[in-house]
């Protein structure tokens, strides 16, 4: 059957009048929300958003890899949601605004990681497996010493399985370094890497965290290969060899000399790492003679590893020397912010 004009228009009139009433036709969707994620540690994630021109939101939450799941309808005065008793884990948020005509807007997503807030290990590694990933030559010997290499040719890395806050934080952990008197080598460092924690690392003078990319390096170093002395501390960034920093970049080297610290002397060191978001205070105490020796670099760190949370632990290399690195006791505390 043909439509005459007239009824054609009328048809058209209908058909435009009948969509302009359906559900959220035509219409203009809220905007996204903005949504920040205020703690991503512990086991819980604290999440806030500005406040947004729409009649509701839905948050929905995902476990990694899973299906998003409703998790709240909130009116849309709200501007803040605490999600509680979390397993460890990742976890996305979306979060979508609803107009009044049912209108969605695009969902705003974020990724919270949620686990312990620190680590104390002062006691020692006993208990270290749910905590801490081995890789490399790394192993538990005597039941709580963590020991990074016992020989040559190794690279060992020990790190955290959850990713840690590094905006600002407080740790203390004991090292000693032994086993061979006469050419100890390479070294040892603490490190934290926002990059894979199970990643293989050249060993011998990068200390195991050679080719690990977005990563910050305190080293331990007690081999001399391009003029840092055997005798060295200090900062290095991005799997850098560190040894002697080049002029301009932000790694930073500490020679020891003079200051009573002696890595090679096979005492048992104390090293106390502060940042405060600006500074590292490094302090190194031997807890045989009382000598004590302070560093401070200014580095931004979540700029340097691209990120506010990174993997923590300890590497270590030996090359044509060696020694026994070990690990006595570790605690790592986020500071209050």
């Amino acid at each position: 059957m043909r439509l005459t004009p007239r009824l054609a228009c009328c048809s058209l009139f209908l058909f435009s009048a009948l969509a302009l009433a359906l559900p959220g036709a035509g219409l203009a969707a809220p905007a996204t929300p903005d949504l920040l994620a205020l703690n991503a540690t512990r086991a819980d994630a604290r999440l806030s958003w500005p406040r947004v021109d729409a009649a509701a939101l839905v948050l929905e939450r995902a476990s990694a890899g899973g299906e998003f799941a409703l998790l709240a309808s909130l009116p849309a005065g709200v501007t803040a949601y605490e999600d509680a008793g979390l397993a460890p884990g990742t976890y996305e948020y979306r979060l979508t605004a609803v107009g009044a005509d049912g209108v969605r807007s695009e969902p705003a997503v974020r990724e919270v990681i949620a686990g312990t807030a620190g680590i104390d290990l002062n006691g020692g590694f006993a208990d270290a497996g749910e905590q801490l990933k081995l890789g490399g030559s790394a192993k538990l010997v005597d039941g709580n010493v963590l020991r990074l290499t016992d020989d040559y040719g190794q690279s060992a890395r020990a790190l955290t399985r959850m990713r840690l806050d590094i905006r600002r934080f407080s740790t203390r952990f004991k090292i000693h370094i032994h086993g061979n008197a006469l050419s100890p080598g390479d070294g040892m460092a603490f490190l934290l890497t926002a990059d894979r924690n199970d990643r293989d690392a050249w060993g011998a003078g990068w200390l195991g965290s050679g080719s690990l990319e977005h990563t910050a390096t305190v080293k331990f170093d007690t081999y001399d290969n391009a003029g840092e002395t055997n005798n060295s501390t200090g900062i290095f960034f991005n799997g850098a060899i560190p040894t002697v920093p080049p002029l301009y970049g932000f790694d930073q080297l500490t020679r020891l000399d003079g200051t009573g610290i002696v890595l090679r002397s096979e005492t048992v060191k104390l090293v106390e790492l502060d940042y405060d978001g600006t500074t590292l205070v490094e302090t190194i105490t031997d807890l045989f003679s009382d000598a004590a020796a302070t560093a401070s670099y200014q580095v931004d760190l979540p700029a340097r590893l691209g990120g506010n949370f990174a993997f923590a632990g300890f590497s270590a290399g030996t090359g044509g020397a060696y020694s026994l690195h070990d690990v006595l006791g570790w605690t790592f505390f986020e500071a209050k912010r």
